[in-house]
């Protein structure tokens, strides 16, 4: 049977969540399509299978009827009134991150990818009950080498590292450390971008104790892809540490392709295939949930 989903924003990200689901339900979604560009709708009438696409409008409000899945990708539309235009209308709904929702219930799904990697999952399950004395995060990117003039190098707009990068790396800590009592960002480098950090470092501590340190940048013109470094010292004296490659205990090394071997890859990566699968699969993402918005008031108080 197929189902009625409704994507908000064809734009790399929406489309890569899209192509995503389809091969994950064996193309069984039909497709409403927010988008206001009108050459990006027309676009998608061309080249996207008649089976697939039901209809194409400019905004929320122009899409009737009720929905099995609501995508919410847009960067100017990642807040409440894309969220209230479809909570009502849609079995579940997924947000891309930022969350900047204020009333979040048990049916939205914020787009912290990396919660879901095999990897990250492995070290939470390590840490079980052990207490967490320090939590290490870093990002290398050259994803800015350049003018970053657009919606992603404005703070008023959601740009720049601590919140494009940055607030993925939040949700590791958040995920690891529980929450967060203390952060300050004690280096902020504008580069590139016109009002948002290109580079960042924060420091502070977990409600539990733990020192959390984060580093970012993304315009580091040795690194080919974004690069990421998860480092966790307890207090019983293990150091835990992965890079989404490579889990490390000691001196024991596991690959991901050790645990993931037949978990199947679709488009960019194991992280993105676990968290559509979640998607589509579960009943309520509290967790999640309570990650996300942790994440968003942190960086309120950092903005």
């Amino acid at each position: 049977m197929a189902l009625r989903a409704i994507l908000v924003g064809a734009g790399r990200m929406g489309l890569t969540h899209m192509a995503q689901l389809n091969l994950l339900t064996d193309f069984a979604i039909r497709w409403t399509v927010i988008e206001p560009s009108l050459a990006v709708r027309a676009g998608l009438g061309i080249f996207l299978p008649a089976a697939m696409l039901e209809a194409t409008a400019p905004g929320p409000e122009r899409a009737p009827g009720v929905f099995d899945l609501a995508l919410i990708t847009s960067p100017t539309l990642h807040h409440d009134s894309a969220w209230r235009a479809l909570k009502d209308r849609a079995g579940r709904v997924f947000v891309e991150k930022p969350l900047r929702v204020t009333d979040p219930e048990p049916h939205l799904l914020c787009g912290y990818v990396l919660l879901h990697h095999p990897l990250q999952k492995r070290l939470r399950a390590t840490i079980g009950t052990a207490r967490v004395a320090a939590v290490r995060l870093s990002l290398r990117a050259n994803t800015v080498l350049g003018p970053n003039t657009g919606w992603r190098g404005r703070k008023a707009s959601g740009g720049g590292v601590l919140n494009e990068f940055g607030s993925h790396l939040l949700s590791l800590a958040l995920d690891i450390a529980g929450p967060v009592e203390a952060l300050d960002l004690v280096v902020a480098e504008t580069i590139h971008s016109l009002d948002a950090p290109d580079r960042a470092r924060l420091q502070g501590a977990s409600a539990n104790g733990a020192a959390l340190s984060l580093a970012l940048d993304w315009t580091d013109p040795d690194v080919r892809k974004p690069t990421y470094r998860v480092e966790v010292d307890l207090a019983d004296g293990r150091t835990l540490a992965h890079d989404f490659y490579e889990f490390a205990e000691g001196a024991r090394r596991v690959s991901i392709a050790e645990l993931a071997s037949d978990a199947g890859v679709y488009l960019r990566g194991l992280e993105f295939t676990a968290q559509a699968r979640h998607f589509l699969e579960s009943a309520s993402f509290d967790r999640e949930l309570e990650i996300a918005t942790g994440v968003d008031r942190l960086l309120e108080r950092l903005s």
